[in-house]
């Protein structure tokens, strides 16, 4: 038992000092070494609409990013989650081929994903949060090693603290991470699996891309993060990105509100129209070289440089 307990203290001493991302993995490691596993999952979700579950942050260990989009696609129900989900606050053991056995999309899964057996966990419900859904799982590749009683007797002792000391290491560092201006951070793998994603950020990403959904960061995002700038400028938000090992540590923050000059405004419009410098000066009175300049004073505010991308650019900032 004493070294149960001095890895329950590793586990909350490490909330204190790491990243979540960082956690996850560290977490996941120690765990190892008391119940042995191939692969495993560390997921926050919420629960929306009655049964709707969405992923907020994941952590894989040893499985591919692509795996939750594999699971989200299959059509029959995961009958592992339900039942875990029906006995919160305990772990359980499943086989999946016995679990699985009528449902060939699911056996297919487990089968591309080496999940033999499946030990899972969720906490039991949080009064004051009670949509939220913590999620581990921990996978044996070979069909012949189940998890024993023992395994699940350690698994109840620990894992219960493994996630406790998660929500920890996420609560620091959204209190460390906090900005003013309504700037926030988030935090994500290269291949682009949000480790960390607080409601504020992802309602930042969500008024950039009504309709996407975490864990994932936008395709159109990620490749301009990691690109060689790390920076993406849309029509609503900025996200810069700072790369440290395999993690991409992200600012999200909405676009600054543009403010230009009545005359500007002017020109702008009428650029946007089509209208050359000398069209644009005979209509509002004014010189070629008084509109030329107005316009390049536009075109350094809004970040744009031609006509083409002025017009595009304009209605999104109407309303500011």
């Amino acid at each position: 038992m004493e070294n149960y307990n001095h890895l329950i203290l590793n586990l909350y001493g490490a909330a204190q000092e790491c990243t979540p991302a960082e956690f996850g993995e560290h977490a996941l490691r120690l765990m190892k070494a008391v119940v042995h596993f191939d692969s495993a999952v560390l997921l926050k979700t919420e629960i929306k609409d009655g049964n709707q579950i969405v992923v907020h942050s994941m952590h894989l260990h040893h499985q591919p990013p692509e795996q939750l989009m594999s699971w989200s696609e299959l059509t029959t129900p995961d009958h592992v989650l339900a039942a875990a989900m029906r006995r919160r606050g305990a772990s359980a053991a499943y086989n999946s081929r016995d679990t699985f056995s009528a449902q060939p999309d699911f056996l297919d899964y487990c089968e591309r994903y080496d999940i033999a057996h499946t030990l899972i966990h969720i906490p039991p419900v949080r009064e004051s949060d009670p949509n939220s859904v913590e999620v581990v799982s921990l996978w044996r590749a070979p069909a012949s090693r189940d998890y024993s009683a023992n395994d699940q007797a350690l698994s109840q002792l620990l894992l219960p603290h493994l996630l406790q000391a998660n929500q920890i290491s996420l609560r620091l560092f959204a209190d460390k991470a906090s900005r003013p201006a309504q700037r926030v951070s988030a935090l994500s793998s290269l291949p682009g699996c949000m480790h960390f994603a607080p409601p504020d950020a992802i309602a930042l990403l969500q008024r950039e891309w009504p309709k996407w959904l975490p864990p994932f960061l936008p395709p159109e995002l990620l490749r301009q993060l990691v690109a060689e700038q790390r920076q993406y400028t849309g029509t609503h938000i900025v996200v810069t990105a700072v790369l440290l090992g395999e993690t991409l540590h992200l600012q999200i923050a909405p676009r600054p509100r543009v403010r230009l000059t009545g005359a500007e405004w002017n020109v702008a419009r009428l650029a946007a129209n089509g209208m050359s410098y000398k069209e644009i000066a005979r209509q509002l009175g004014n010189s070629p070289a008084t509109v030329r300049n107005q316009l390049h004073s536009v075109y350094a505010k809004l970040d744009v440089d031609n006509k083409t991308q002025l017009s595009a650019r304009l209605p999104a900032i109407m309303g500011n």
